[in-house]
């Protein structure tokens, strides 16, 4: 099944893909188009009020947002992959679906760039990777 995706990024560092992916759905109603790709921390944001990740991210911390950590390297023939470490959701947050919904925002990141992903994050191998396999499984690639 192809996809065709079309990113859109503004002065903000907000991501707004366009596509016909199918969202998970939050509680709160932000999809991963919402999400914001803080690359140079190298980690993806998420809000349920999406205007609160508008200017510098920097100030952000696990306080404020959930979030997916990574680490980006190459792999032996030459291809990219990040290792999605670590994910979070403030406790006020928590229960609204904003961890599974960061979570897709760095797979469809990593899906536009040819990416592969190490499911480092015990969430993420053991819940999220599982329970969206179809879609994801062919970019998961395990760590040593």
């Amino acid at each position: 099944r192809s996809c065709r995706k079309r990113i859109i990024v503004n002065n903000n560092n907000n991501i707004r893909f366009m596509s016909s992916v199918s969202s998970i759905a939050s509680k709160c109603g932000v999809t991963w188009k919402d999400a914001v790709h803080d690359e140079e921390r190298e980690r993806f944001l998420l809000h349920c009020e999406p205007s609160k990740l508008k200017g510098d991210l920097s100030k952000l911390g696990e306080d404020d947002v959930a979030l997916v950590e990574y680490s980006s390297g190459q792999l032996d023939d030459g291809g990219k992959f990040v290792n999605l470490y670590h994910t979070w959701t403030p406790p006020s947050q928590r229960g609204q679906g904003l961890a599974a919904v960061v979570v897709q925002a760095a797979f469809e990141w990593a899906i536009e760039n040819k990416v592969k992903v190490v499911p480092g994050c015990s969430y993420i191998s053991g819940k999220f990777v599982p329970k969206h396999k179809e879609r994801y499984g062919h970019i998961v690639i395990k760590g040593n």
